[in-house]
């Protein structure tokens, strides 16, 4: 699952945060997919959908969110350079560099021992610190 075009411009394949549920429904890859609905028994308040490494985020019947889980195998930027579990912080940012994508740090003050890379699409990068090291935790938009 390449995501070059998601931290580029903030869309995968089809999908974008705004996007009416019935349009998402009429794409085919996605017809099938089991609603996990945020609380229980009420499809109003929210529900998501799960494809491969992909989460999409519906509120008020539009996708809200797009999260990208990395650890899910084979995700790729620039369909080259693998995401994984070990990818250091220092590689992600060259490869970003690597496939053109302009990013900035992104002050986090509420949340200690993570930090944020913005791209030019809007995606949220999430690094976590602990004793083990640092490792990438998310790529969101909303």
């Amino acid at each position: 699952m390449d995501i070059t075009s998601f931290l580029k411009i903030g869309r995968f394949k089809d999908l974008f945060v705004g996007m009416p549920y019935s349009d998402f429904q009429k794409q085919k890859r996605f017809k099938r997919l089991t609603k996990w609905l945020y609380e229980e028994g009420d499809v109003e308040s929210g529900f998501s959908v799960f494809w491969k490494g992909l989460e999409v985020g519906f509120i008020d019947g539009v996708v809200y969110s797009l999260l990208i889980d990395p650890y899910f195998r084979d995700i790729t930027i620039a369909k080259q350079y693998k995401i994984n579990r070990k990818l250091t912080i220092e590689k992600f940012i060259k490869y970003l560099f690597l496939a053109d994508i302009k990013w900035k740090f992104v002050t986090r003050e509420e949340w200690e021992h993570e930090c944020e890379i913005k791209t030019e699409g809007g995606v949220s990068v999430i690094f976590s610190f602990d004793l083990n090291g640092v490792k990438i935790s998310k790529f969101s938009i909303s």
